[in-house]
């Protein structure tokens, strides 16, 4: 399920995603709001996979995240994600 999301990220001075393969000086953290796919859920968050890169995946709470032009069938799918239990949650950070 497409979604967006809102989470802090290290960034570079330039504002991109750190690390990355640059030897760009690290800038700090900053909020931003992204594009993702939900993967998983628990009770007061979500798996999010980046749109952009694969590879990350992050646990955002459940309010910084937004289902992205859902219809009313998608809507009812949202429960069809599966849901992990805190131990599981723990083991994926």
């Amino acid at each position: 399920m497409n979604v967006t999301y809102t989470r802090e990220f290290l960034v570079d001075q330039f504002d991109r995603l750190a690390p990355n393969l640059s030897d760009v000086p690290i800038k700090g953290y900053q909020t931003l709001t992204r594009d993702g796919i939900a993967r998983a859920r628990t009770d007061g968050a979500v798996l999010v996979e980046d749109a952009e890169e694969p590879n990350r995946q992050f646990w955002v709470d459940q309010k910084d995240v937004t289902f992205v032009g859902m219809t009313l069938e998608e809507w009812s799918k949202i429960d069809d994600l599966p849901l992990v239990t805190s131990d599981e949650e723990d083991e994926a950070s």
